[in-house]
């Protein structure tokens, strides 16, 4: 699906201290459950004061009651401050509590030690495509103690075995019993460190790698252009945590396209490519098709109106060499034109050779005419 359709907004010039105001605030929360999307029956609204920023939910299903509602908070808050708009509402006392008991623990503890003594709930996003912007995305709680869901039981004949790059240990047992859970997974091998990709598959074999875009101290694309280098025929994909969907929504990058957001079952985080009869090792190519036709299917598309999947991995600036390349451009007329250095050109020309999977500038370019 696309970009969620914003919510309707009050009139222009309906003060906040009227009820109208608040009619075009209010939402409704939705929750996963056995695999389908529900919505609660009622509203809810955001609050914001002095910097402080609170979702609230109202007692009222009616909508017109809710706004009044959310009309008598605010006026609360600002008159008395937020204790004692909440100290009516016991249930949101205690999170905001509980908020303050998490924030001290912290700052003595570390937020190591304090994510794995709390659960949390958490969006993922799976980007598999960067430009057009095609991520689907999935609710993840973590729990404190690890797993406690065993594998789906299938064979390495069956399903896939898989490695996650993940640094926050919690997350990663999170990520690790979700996707366990689809039968096309069978066994995940969670990685803390970016430092230990390589040496493990050099020994092991993965038929997919997921990594974090914020893994640590080298972002999650830079360590699959290493892992393309060192294994060509290894899929990867950047996946990236964000708080709730809001954020998730805020975050998609600027400029691209088009964008295309799919929200996906917790139970089937790689539903793209579970929609079709397994292939036990796929090839990068393999899992670009898959994941092309999921979503051709997805919105009634004919097959030449989605992107070249391989072409979107490369940045906007790789496009813009790739497409003054093919105009026949040496690189050091290239360099004069986007005014950068022919090291650079030659540099950039290199990784998109690598994304593309081609050894000449023919070839790169040809891919490119193609698109």
């Amino acid at each position: 699906m696309s970009k969620p359709k914003p919510r309707p907004v009050p009139e222009p010039g309906t003060p906040k201290t009227s009820a109208r105001h608040w009619l075009g605030r209010l939402f409704r929360n939705s929750y996963t459950r056995q695999g389908r999307i529900r919505r609660v029956r009622k509203w809810s609204v955001k609050l914001q004061h002095l910097g402080v920023r609170r979702t609230i939910s109202l007692r009222s299903p009616d909508r017109a009651a809710a706004a009044e509602e959310a009309l008598a908070l605010y006026k609360t808050i600002v008159g008395h401050g937020w204790e004692a708009a909440l100290r009516t509402r016991p249930s949101d006392l205690e999170a905001v509590r509980k908020a303050r008991r998490i924030q001290r623990a912290i700052g003595t503890e570390g937020m190591a030690v304090v994510a794995g003594r709390f659960s949390r709930e958490l969006t993922v996003a799976i980007h598999w495509v960067s430009n057009p912007v095609i991520w689907t995305y999935f609710t993840l709680r973590t729990r404190p103690g690890g797993p406690r869901r065993p594998g789906n039981g299938r064979s390495a004949s069956e399903s896939w075995p898989m490695v996650v790059v993940e640094p926050d240990p919690a997350l990663g047992e999170a990520l690790k019993e979700c996707l366990q859970a689809q039968s096309l997974v069978h066994q995940v091998r969670v990685l803390s460190r970016t430092a230990d990709v390589l040496p493990w598959l050099d020994r092991n074999r993965a038929a997919l790698l997921l990594v974090n875009r914020e893994v640590g101290e080298i972002m999650g694309d830079t360590v699959l252009d290493g892992v393309r280098l060192a294994a060509p025929q290894m899929p990867g994909v950047v996946y990236s945590v964000h708080d709730d969907s809001d954020a998730l929504f805020s975050s998609t990058p600027g400029g691209a396209v088009g964008y295309l957001l799919k929200r996906t079952a917790p139970g089937s985080p790689l539903e793209p490519l579970a929609d079709r009869a397994l292939v036990p090792w796929p090839s990068p190519q393999q899992v670009a098709e898959r994941v092309r036709l999921y979503f051709q299917r997805l919105i009634g598309a004919p097959p030449d109106t989605l992107p070249n999947l391989e072409l979107a991995r490369l940045t906007v600036r790789e496009l813009e060499i790739l497409g003054l390349v093919s105009k026949g451009y040496p690189d050091k007329e290239v360099a004069d034109a986007l005014g950068i250095s022919g090291w650079t050109v030659h540099g950039h020309v290199k990784r998109i050779y690598e994304k593309l999977g081609v050894h000449s500038r023919t070839e790169a370019v040809v891919k490119y005419l193609q698109k």
